[in-house]
């Protein structure tokens, strides 16, 4: 039995055989009947597409604005809604996790999921399954596709008649389930292979389609999408058993442990009469932007504030309040953090610790209110900065005080550097806070829109050193 052979007809594949399964311009499989017989009776069809920035992406060049002018066109008595849920700098970790609030709530008839790019070199497998498990057990009849976009550094596998390391991955979960399957990748590949076109024809960068290269992913799916809708027999899909291990597609709901705080010292090591550490979302703090004592008196909050505001990097960085105050955070159960209106984790957890970051628009703003009237020693830190590629960006810390009332802050303690100097560090400051103001961590970065990350394992601890 040869090795392509051997990877169809295994349930639980290796990583071996993810790198060598072969790539199509399309496999219809159990196809998109239950959409077509919609289209075709004339009803109501909700389309919604799920992927990173090349699903975000290309405006009315892009293939989203094109598939839905293309469905008006060929049913223009059906009810035509397409939704795009893009996420520039996503994979389908995220995009399993963001599934219900993001996908499902919109209750589709058709989803289209591309996460082949963003999932990198990863076994991705988990998470494409988590999808196919929540669309069908919300509705068996909704039809499902997985599709394949390019990278430049993919083009090796196709040359050699193979889907790349990620898309192998969903290949293997569309062909336990049945899901088909369509190679937008595999059609602009073979046009580069034969000389039809060079790079500059698909894209400016190594990513990114430009006009032209959306133009040839449109041309697929217009090709290949009457013949999904040709394929299979209307009615309800089976979930299989997975080939995950032991997955589990809704994590139990999150029960908070009591926050214990560490004796705080300063550095003098003078103990501090009350100590005070940033809680941990998904651990101590979960459901609401505002974090209270047992008494119900507010000590922490998070708010967000345009990355674009952020951008200077200096002592003007969330200094007017009106940038972050009216906009406070989002719980968001399945990321265990805190996220901004676009969706990602601003403030968050996870084995390294916390994090306190950007999304692609919007960064975090954690703030102190001090409990009582008095002198407030303060340490903050991190282990690294967490962000794919700008090595040579800067990225900041910020530290302000707002006294009572105040719309201004003045600016006390900034921390910046370029992403490869940055290594753990630790800073230290000390101030007098009467009870009510506020001490503001605001983050600093002026990477792109489709770049994400923060501070990674940060620390916050906060002493009250003496009451006046």
């Amino acid at each position: 039995m040869n090795l392509r052979l051997a990877c169809f007809m295994s349930l639980i594949l290796s990583s071996l055989c993810a790198e060598s399964m072969p790539s199509h311009l399309f496999v219809s499989r159990s196809g998109l009947p239950n959409a077509a017989a919609k289209l075709e009776r004339g009803e109501e069809l909700t389309v919604v597409f799920i992927g990173g920035s090349i699903t975000r992406g290309g405006g009315e060049a892009g293939y989203v604005a094109s598939t839905e002018a293309w469905l008006r066109e060929n049913w223009p008595n059906a009810e035509i809604r397409v939704v795009n849920a893009g996420i520039s700098g996503t994979g389908s970790d995220f995009g399993a996790k963001r599934y219900d609030r993001d996908v499902l709530i919109h209750q589709p008839d058709l989803l289209l999921i591309e996460f082949a790019v963003n999932d990198g070199q990863s076994d991705s497998r988990s998470h494409m399954e988590r999808m196919v498990h929540k669309t069908w057990l919300q509705n068996p009849e909704t039809d499902l596709a997985f599709f394949y976009t390019l990278s430049r550094g993919h083009l090796d596998s196709y040359r050699n008649g193979e889907l790349p390391r990620a898309a192998g991955f969903h290949e293997q979960v569309a062909i336990h389930y049945g899901i088909p399957t369509i190679g937008l990748a595999h059609a602009v590949a073979a046009k580069l292979e034969a000389g039809e076109i060079e790079w500059s024809a698909f894209a400016n960068d190594a990513v990114h389609p430009h006009a032209g290269g959306y133009g040839f992913f449109n041309e697929t799916f217009r090709e290949v999408l009457p013949q999904l809708f040709r394929s299979g027999e209307p009615g309800p899909h089976t979930l299989k058993e997975p080939i995950t291990e032991g997955l589990v597609v809704y994590p139990a709901p999150i029960e908070v442990v009591p926050q214990e705080v560490a004796d705080f010292m300063d550095s003098e090591g003078r103990p501090a009469l009350q100590s005070f550490s940033a809680p941990t979302p998904g651990v101590h703090w979960i459901d609401e932007p505002v974090f209270t004592t047992v008494e119900g008196k507010t000590l922490w909050r998070l708010h967000w504030m345009p990355k674009g505001r952020s951008a200077a990097m200096d002592e003007t960085t969330g200094q007017n309040k009106a940038d972050w105050a009216p906009h406070p955070m989002q719980w968001f159960a399945e990321e265990a953090g805190f996220t901004g209106p676009e969706g990602m984790a601003l403030y968050t957890s996870g084995p390294g610790g916390n994090l306190l970051g950007f999304s692609g628009r919007e960064a975090a703003v954690l703030v102190f209110v001090a409990p009582e009237t008095g002198r407030y020693a303060f340490r903050f830190g991190a282990d690294r900065l967490q962000v794919w590629q700008y090595e040579e960006q800067d990225f900041a810390l910020h530290v302000l005080h707002f006294p009572w009332g105040e719309d201004a802050g003045t600016s006390r303690m900034l921390y910046r550097a370029k992403r490869r100097d940055i290594e753990p560090f630790s800073r230290e400051g000390a101030l007098s806070l009467t009870a009510g103001e506020e001490l503001v961590f605001v983050v600093g970065t002026n990477t792109p829109g489709h770049i994400r990350g923060g501070w990674a394992n940060f620390r916050l601890n906060i002493g009250l050193m003496a009451k006046d």
